[in-house]
């Protein structure tokens, strides 16, 4: 058994055979951060996309109040926020329907 909350084989990671500790694992940082807002019948939402190493990462949220409805990653920008906002419409919708 492990320890509560860890990964079995201790901390870090393997790389070609050889143990990377925490501290040296390798960064990745975001690319093209954008921020849009969509207007829908049902309400405003806001998708924020970034690049993070080969995936594009998407969030919406419905701006006021700025609740997260969903997030969705894709191979390209487009497919993240069409995902991202899809999912949102759908919870907006289903909210408006059911006040």
């Amino acid at each position: 058994m492990g320890q509560p909350g860890g990964r079995s084989g201790g901390k870090g990671q393997q790389r070609g055979g050889e143990r990377l500790a925490a501290a040296e694992e390798i960064p990745m940082r975001t690319e093209g951060y954008s921020t849009k807002i969509l207007e829908f019948d049902e309400g405003s939402v806001r998708l924020t996309s970034y690049k993070l190493g080969e995936t594009y990462h998407c969030t919406a949220d419905n701006v006021d109040p700025g609740a997260r409805l969903s997030r969705a990653q894709g191979a390209s920008r487009e497919e993240a926020e069409e995902r991202a906002g899809q999912q949102a419409r759908k919870l907006l919708s289903r909210h408006k329907h059911s006040s």
